[in-house]
């Protein structure tokens, strides 16, 4: 169990990992990042049907993809949904399909538009790197 000091720590890095990739976050479709009391933070992915007959049929293509259980791994799930969102504004200049791990893409991307991306993903990792206070260059 995390003591309180530990809890503060991550609660405000969890906050400040949302701000700055809130752009993208906003740019998902079918990607939600949110907090239940008691789990944590969740990201839940998947389709809503507002005008279903039911609750049940409204959410029944709604899933919990992941729970975040560090502020590392909202970084990383963060890094890895900004990829998706690059690459679904970009499809146009990317010529490749959908892949099962869009880091698996990163040098397929770097090879068709060069600079732009790379720059884009480190200067996020940097900035999340500081936010937890360590080296986010793997991810």
């Amino acid at each position: 169990m995390r003591n309180t000091e530990e809890l503060m720590m991550y609660d405000s890095q969890y906050k400040k990992l949302q701000e700055l990739f809130s752009e993208s976050i906003r740019k998902a479709q079918n990607y939600w990042l949110t907090r239940i009391d008691g789990l944590g933070y969740i990201v839940v992915t998947g389709s809503y049907d507002p005008d279903a007959e039911s609750s049940m049929e409204a959410a029944n293509g709604i899933t919990i993809d992941a729970v975040l259980r560090t502020p590392y791994e909202m970084a990383a799930e963060l890094l890895e949904n900004w990829r998706w969102q690059w690459y679904y504004a970009h499809r146009d200049i990317v010529h490749m399909d959908d892949w099962d791990s869009i880091r698996e893409m990163d040098s397929c991307i770097l090879s068709e538009v060069g600079s732009e991306y790379a720059e884009e993903l480190e200067e996020l990792r940097r900035k999340a790197g500081e936010i937890l206070g360590m080296d986010l260059s793997g991810l």
